[in-house]
Order: structure tokens, then sequence, then C-alpha cells
């Protein structure tokens, strides 16, 4: 099948397309990408270049390559989100916005706390399987550098989901300047004092900074006390998932040490959240029985 695309653009004329109008719009659109990226290089550049043993960078960069694999599931749901946020903003839907909201608050928290309980009780066990010998020290850094998934995770909520779709570009590109000038002066000062444990405390702080932010500008909007409330129940399931995969190491060690807490863990947090009646986990138990029963039904 064939389009003819000037049938579907008969509206559009160039010489009505201004190039000066639009520039201004998709510089204040790069701005931010472009100081995100430079925010996200910046503690391993300035480790590189203020420690002489390239070692310390070797470990900053494997804790980090775990971390942002698992940050890329925590904020999945930000590119979903993004579009039907601007939707609802130019339909003026402040409702529906909030309650999207917060389901996304609910979600980054869901996964949030497990994984960065979780990474802490397995690390000890895990790192020298995964990473071998030599490399004891990710151990550290990994547990130091964890409440990132979390801090990350909310900022993803009110600057990728909210600031950006609701045309305040300029208030999150403020926020991303700040956290890169935080991180400057903290990575300079605790990477001569720490090393690669100096990087990863400037760079939880620094995007500490960042949340604070952007919390500062919607704090009209979202109030805070309802979002923090949203997140004792998956809290309080971390928590108690984090003892109990602690206990398993009394016992075992070693990789089966790994697969059992993260077996158990997965069955103490979900089932706490089944005992307080989560709307997520309750989401998906009910999608799963009505494909089995679509399943029967068709055979």
């Amino acid at each position: 099948m064939w389009f003819y695309l000037p049938k579907y653009f008969r509206g559009v004329k160039i010489k009505n397309i201004s190039l000066t109008r639009q520039i201004p719009a998709i510089v204040v659109l790069f701005i931010p990408q472009i100081a995100n990226k430079v925010y996200n290089m910046l503690d391993t550049t300035m480790l590189g270049k203020i420690i002489v043993n390239k070692a310390e960078t070797g470990y900053y960069e494997q804790s980090q390559k775990i971390i942002r694999v698992l940050l890329t599931v925590v904020t999945s749901l930000g590119t979903v989100m993004v579009p039907r946020m601007a939707n609802m903003f130019a339909n003026g839907e402040k409702e529906k916005i909030n309650e999207y909201l917060k389901k996304s608050f609910n979600f980054t928290y869901l996964l949030s706390f497990p994984i960065m309980f979780g990474l802490i009780a397995i690390s000890k066990q895990f790192v020298p399987w995964f990473f071998g010998p030599g490399y004891e020290k990710v151990v550290i850094l990994m547990n130091i550098i964890t409440p990132i998934i979390l801090l990350m995770g909310v900022a993803n909520i009110i600057g990728t989901q909210y600031l950006l779709p609701t045309k305040r570009q300029k208030e999150f590109t403020i926020s991303v300047l700040v956290g890169i000038v935080v991180n400057f002066v903290l990575n300079y000062i605790m990477i001569k004092l720490w090393q690669s444990i100096g990087a990863c405390i400037a760079t939880v702080v620094s995007q500490l900074a960042v949340d604070i932010v952007q919390w500062h500008f919607v704090k009209e909007e979202i109030k805070l006390k309802e979002i923090v409330k949203l997140s004792y129940k998956y809290l309080f399931a971390g928590l108690i998932m984090f003892i109990c995969c602690m206990f398993i190491t009394l016992f075992v060690s070693g990789m089966l040490s790994v697969i059992l807490q993260i077996i158990i863990g997965i069955i103490v947090y979900f089932g706490i959240l089944i005992l307080f009646k989560d709307e997520f986990i309750y989401m998906f138990i009910n999608r799963i029985k009505n494909k089995v029963v679509q399943t029967l039904s068709r055979n």
C-alpha cells in the first residue's frame, strides 16, 4: 500500500514555518538534556582527574553499572507517562494529573525500596562472585550509593513526568544545574579526602539537592505529606525483607545465599504488600487471573 504524503499535508506550507520562532523552544528543551548528561558524567570524570590511583575509578564505575541498570527499571514509567501528562495538561485535567502522579509515586516506591534493601543485603556475597577477587571495595560503594535509586526515581516523576510536560523546562533546568554545581563542589572536596567513597557520597547528596529544588518548585501543586505517606507500607515491607535476607547470611554463604535471599526477599516483600492490600499488587494478580481465565475459556 502506497501513501501520497502531500495529500495529508496540504495545509502545511514551508513558507509558514519560522525557524527563528522555533529555535528558542528547541534550545529550552535541549539544555536540560545536555545538563543531565554532564551531571551523569561529572563524578567519573573528576574522580579520574583528581585521583592518581585509577583502580578507584574502576571501583566506582563498576558500582555505578549495576545501579544504572536497575535505575532503568525504576524510571521506565517516565517514558510512558510524559505524553499522557502533556495531553492532560493541554486539556486542563488537573485532577487526573494528580491521580496519575500518585500512581507514579506508588510504582516508584514499589520498586525502589526492595531494590535498595535487596542490593545492600546481597552485596557482600554478590560482588566477589560477579566481579571476582580484588573488587571488595565495590561492596562499600554500592551500599553508599543505593539511595540514589529512590532519589532519581522521585526526580524522574517530578522533573520528567511533571515539569517537562507542563512546559516548565526552566525549573527543570535549574534543578539539574543546581545538581551539577553541588556535585562539582562536593566531588572536589570529598574525592581528595575519601577517593571513590567521596564520589559516591557527593553523587547521593547532589541528587538529593536536585530533588529538594524540584520539590520547592511544585510544593503548591504536589503536597509533600501526601506523597511521603504513600511510601510507608513499601518502606516497612522493604525493612522486613532486609531483616529476613540478612538472617539468611548467618547460615548460608556464597551464591546459594544470594539465590535464597532473592527468593525469600520477593516472597516476604510482596507477601506483606498483599496483606496491606496494595492496589498495584492486586491489579497485577487480577490481570494474571483474567489471562488465565481467558486462556482456559479458549481451550
